[in-house]
């Protein structure tokens, strides 16, 4: 048989000073009265140490404590001897006479007593004495101390009466027993001989694969051993070999299933042996080849999340497929509840739901299951479809319109529609400023309601000539406002009206000096806003060389004065000259009008 032996520790059992007992290396004893040599405390009885192997022992070296040098050359032999708790002798050691020196270490002299496998058994009772011989009087004198009582890690140790063991000791023993010459021992751990561990198999759990997967399917079995021994493993079906002893690596022990016949359907118990030489370790596994329908797969899809007008045009697009190619049959359910019916699957793997044909669904989610079945197995899957709230939709009429500034009326009517039928609110705004308001509640499933048309007045002034922006916004309480614009393009398209007239229309005396004429326009545009004047001046007469017959010093848009200076005629021989003025008003949108003023400059008198 293999065994395994770990090295053994060696501790030295050394003797206190002065005789006064046993010590370890690593635990001093207690409770020693190191100066006691009283003779005759036990009035002549035999005394020796009690001690109980805590582990277990072998005695290396017998001892005595060597005390003062006067030991160290003693003229008789010293015995140290061992016993059992039956008294029997266990290991005995002499030290013959002479010097002892040449054995001493610490104090102690030693006898070597290893090679006789004195072995203490841990929990086993023990007891040493020793004596040495003499002649005469103090023949067969025996050592001992008292009052010791110690545990160390190794032993307990205490007294004991040698002659209460029964043993056959020398009864002459005189008046004196001599306390300084201890009996000591060393000694080595030792552990029982070990016994061969079998090492461990693991063949691995029970598989089930298809005829065609045999050629690439590997039992990853294992294997190890407490020693740490080499291991060599085989495999077996029933009595007939797999696979030979192989050697065992890293702990693997695989059965590669291609290298083999084909195994037929059913089921097959495999066993993993591993043995270390000495012990034969079985594992077993069941091996199972059988046609094995792969189950189908079902895609429900992503979730979706829509508006409830949407739904009727919505189709949850889940899809189906089978690793084996069998025909597949799908359907729909939520919690439980079918929403539609087995049905089969498409070519392309369509598992389609039309949501549109569901009135159940209503606003909110709802989780859906998609199940498909290839008659053996049933595969699902689920998404959730959202179905929101939809937004209220509004539409004025007409979206844009122009009208003449202070003749046509606005007028602009509009329709409101919600889906999911709830009360709308609704407001035209211009400019942030509410023009009208109220509330509607159209009918569900998207069909329109009208409002009261949005009136107002031509002279409206909110609405000044250009292009002007309505908003109606509209509101269920649920999403966001929506807003719907329109625009009316308020137009004037008439030219202002003029009626210039001026402050002289005869220009006297015919000086030739310059007179001033002042001209008030009368301009007005009938859209209210402003206009701008513009004059131009005509002379029937060319003027005298040097000389500038007329002059237009200001236009006051403001007030509608136009102020100029014209030449008196003095000219002679000659005709009177007339001055012919335009006036021009136009206003913001670019319409104009003019009229003329004739001024006479006569020659001689008013009417030549």
């Amino acid at each position: 048989m293999r065994t395994n032996k770990r090295a053994m520790a060696v501790v030295f059992l050394a003797v206190l000073a002065g005789g006064a007992g046993l010590a370890t290396a690593t635990t001093a004893l207690t409770g020693i009265l190191e100066g006691n040599t009283n003779t005759n405390s036990y009035n002549g009885y035999t005394r020796g140490w009690d001690f109980t192997a805590v582990q277990n022992l072998k005695v290396t070296k017998l001892g005595y404590w060597m005390g003062m040098a006067y030991y160290n050359s003693l003229n008789n032999d010293h015995i140290i001897t061992l016993y059992d708790s039956t008294g029997a002798v266990v290991v005995t050691g002499t030290i013959p006479a002479g010097d002892a020196t040449a054995r001493k270490e610490d104090g102690v002299a030693y006898v070597d007593v290893s090679g006789l496998n004195a072995q203490l058994t841990a929990g086993q009772k023990y007891t040493i004495g020793s004596y040495w011989t003499s002649s005469g009087y103090y023949d067969l004198d025996i050592q001992y101390t008292y009052n010791y009582a110690v545990a160390t890690e190794f032993i307990t140790l205490g007294q004991t009466d040698l002659r209460a063991t029964g043993q056959a000791l020398p009864t002459d023993m005189g008046n004196t027993t001599n306390a300084f010459l201890s009996p000591n021992f060393q000694f080595e751990l030792a552990e029982p001989e070990p016994t061969n561990q079998p090492p461990l198999a693991e063949a691995g759990g029970d598989l089930i694969i298809e005829p065609d997967d045999q050629s690439t399917t590997i039992l990853h079995g294992t294997a190890s051993d407490p020693h740490g021994n080499p291991l060599q493993y085989r495999w077996l079906e029933g009595e007939t070999e797999l696979m030979a002893w192989t050697a065992v690596a890293d702990g693997a022990a695989p059965l590669n299933l291609g290298n083999l016949s084909p195994f037929a359907l059913g089921a097959h118990a495999l066993t993993l042996e591993v043995t270390d030489g000495e012990a034969t370790t079985p594992a077993s596994m069941t091996l199972t080849v059988a046609q094995i329908n792969e189950p189908p797969l079902a895609d429900a899809g992503d979730n979706v999340t829509i508006q409830s007008a949407a739904k009727a045009v919505t189709a949850i697009e889940g899809a189906a497929s089978d690793p084996d190619g069998d025909p597949l049959q799908y359907r729909w359910l939520e919690a439980g509840t079918e929403l539609q019916a087995w049905a089969a699957v498409g070519t392309e793997g369509q598992a389609h739901l039309n949501a549109g044909a569901l009135s159940s669904l209503a606003l909110g989610e709802h989780v859906l299951t998609l199940e498909v079945t290839d008659s053996a197995a049933t595969a699902s899957d689920t998404m959730v479809l959202t179905i929101e709230n939809t937004p209220p939709e509004a539409q004025p009429a007409p979206s844009s319109q122009a009208v003449e500034v202070y003749v046509d009326a606005i007028i602009i009517a509009a329709e409101v529609a919600d889906f999911d039928g709830d009360t709308v609110s609704y407001e035209w705004r211009k400019d942030g400023a509410v023009l009208d308001y109220g509330t509607v509640t159209p009918p569900a499933g998207g069909t329109e309601a009208a409002i009261p048309d949005l009136a107002l007045e031509a002279r409206d002034p909110r609405f000044p000539v250009g292009l002007n922006t309505v908003e109606l916004v509209v509101d269920d309480g649920v999403n966001d406002p929506v807003t719907a614009t329109a625009t009316v393009d308020v137009q004037d398209t008439r030219s202002p009206t003029l009626c210039p007239i001026p402050s002289r229309i005869i220009l006297w005396p015919p000086d030739g000096q310059l007179k001033p004429v002042t001209i008030w326009a009368n301009a007005f545009d009938r859209g209210g806003g402003p206009t701008t004047l513009s004059a131009t001046v005509e002379s029937s007469r060319p003027p005298q060389p040097g000389q500038t017959d007329y002059y237009i010093d200001s236009i006051d848009n403001q007030t509608d004065v136009i102020r100029l200076r014209l030449r008196a005629e003095r000219r002679l021989p000659g005709l009177a000259r007339v001055y012919r003025i335009t006036v021009t008003a136009t206003d913001a949108g670019g319409n104009s009008s003019s009229a003329h003023l004739l001024i006479l400059a006569p020659r001689h008198g008013p009417w030549f």
